[in-house]
Order: structure tokens, then sequence, then C-alpha cells
């Protein structure tokens, strides 16, 4: 597996970009009339879930 290597301020960048996303797609669901997309979404919220999980527990290059 390929290991990335970020610095504080980019995990605190990617922490905030996920963030910002995951506070998008609660009405963005919501508001989804398309069953399938309605599913689509829900999949890529979890995803994103996962993901700020990762980041949550990622050290800095500096920590390593």
């Amino acid at each position: 597996m390929n290991r990335m290597r970020f610095s504080d301020e980019e995990l605190a960048i990617l922490r905030e970009l996920v963030d910002l996303r995951l506070d998008e797609l609660g009405p963005e669901i919501h508001h989804t009339r398309t069953p399938d997309y309605h599913e689509d979404l829900k999949q890529y919220r979890d995803a994103l879930k996962r993901l700020r999980e990762r980041l949550a527990g990622a050290p800095s290059a500096a920590a390593r």
C-alpha cells in the first residue's frame, strides 16, 4: 500500500474539507428524490465518515 505523508497543516485542511462535504450531504440526501442517487449519496457519506476517522488518527509527517 502506498503511504502519503502530510504536514499538520495539510491534515487539518483535509479534515476540514471532509467535514464540510459531510455537512452538505445531509440536506442533499434529504432532498434527493431519485432512490438510486439517494442510496449513492448515503454510501458516499459513509465513505467520507470512514475517511474522517482515518484522518483523525493519522500521524503527521513530523511525528514519524
